[in-house]
């Protein structure tokens, strides 16, 4: 939930309050619930009724710009605006773990400093260059974006990180030392656990070394890669994150369980899914 502060210098401030469960769905997922009116309305009540908060991200963004039947796409708008709590998440790693040092250099920073994961810069762009209404939507945020901005303009940070990503992957996968090094390194981080408050810097260490390690990982097209951005933030921040089979299956490896990160789902456990919110008791 966002609030607007009006300061003495005439400047707003937004600030976000997260309400738990902080639930976020891979684009499937968003996909899947919007379209079947089973899962819409048990998961849109339940959410409601639980109080919780649905993040979405630029990654959402990219993927809805990229559909082409607009009626599909109408129906992931409407389902979100029927969710009383919604927010975005920033999943852009580097920002979050650049956030996060201010608050491990200056532990007193965590009462100045808002959630690392939190995606203020568009919400408050949206209000200001909407002259900051009495009542809004993050959906309305989600359709300004999708109708206004190319899915490349979006996407371009990303696209930036994804590609050191696959050359520090290739190089990897090639150095039969640095390989070895890897599979050492996976176990060794598996062991330890995370070191701060939020395990972001361990899953993504977990996600690059997993991926070199298993050179026959194919990843190929760049919803594969994708499958990143709604994996290592949401999975740090959120309680309940719905992912891809095999990324939940990657999650299993780690040793990282709830409350160090989210509990995880896939196609195959939305029941479950479903129960964890239903009885979700903080």
């Amino acid at each position: 939930m966002y609030k607007r502060i009006d300061h003495e210098d005439k400047k707003i401030e937004i600030q976000e309050h997260f309400h738990s469960p902080m639930v976020y769905l891979d684009h499937w997922a968003l996909n899947d619930f919007s379209l079947n009116p089973s899962l819409r309305e048990r998961f849109v009540s339940t959410m409601n009724s639980k109080g919780g908060t649905l993040r979405l991200s630029v990654a959402n963004m990219v993927e809805i710009s990229k559909q082409e039947d607009k009626s599909q796409v109408e129906s992931m708008l409407s389902m979100i605006r029927s969710i009383e709590d919604c927010g975005l998440i920033n999943i852009d790693v580097s920002e979050v773990i650049k956030k996060e040092n201010k608050i491990v250099s200056d532990p007193a920073a965590i009462f100045k400093v808002q959630n690392p994961s939190a995606e203020l810069e568009l919400v408050s762009a949206y209000l200001l260059a909407k002259k900051y209404p009495l009542t809004w939507h993050v959906a309305d945020i989600i359709e300004t974006v999708v109708n206004e901005f190319p899915s490349t303009n979006l996407s371009r940070n990303n696209d930036e990180f994804l590609a050191a990503m696959k050359d520090l992957i290739e190089k990897g996968r090639n150095d039969p030392v640095y390989l070895k090094k890897v599979k050492g390194r996976f176990l060794g981080l598996k062991q330890r656990g995370p070191r701060y408050q939020t395990a972001t810097r361990e899953l993504l260490q977990f996600t690059v070394d997993f991926i070199i390690k298993n050179v026959d990982m194919a990843m190929a097209q760049y919803s594969e890669w994708n499958d990143i951005f709604h994996l290592i933030v949401p999975v740090a921040y959120c309680d309940i994150v719905m992912l891809d089979r095999r990324w939940v299956a990657f999650m299993n490896q780690t040793g990282l369980s709830y409350p160090q990160v989210a509990r995880t789902f896939d196609r195959r456990s939305i029941e479950s899914l479903f129960e964890h919110i239903e009885n979700w008791a903080g």
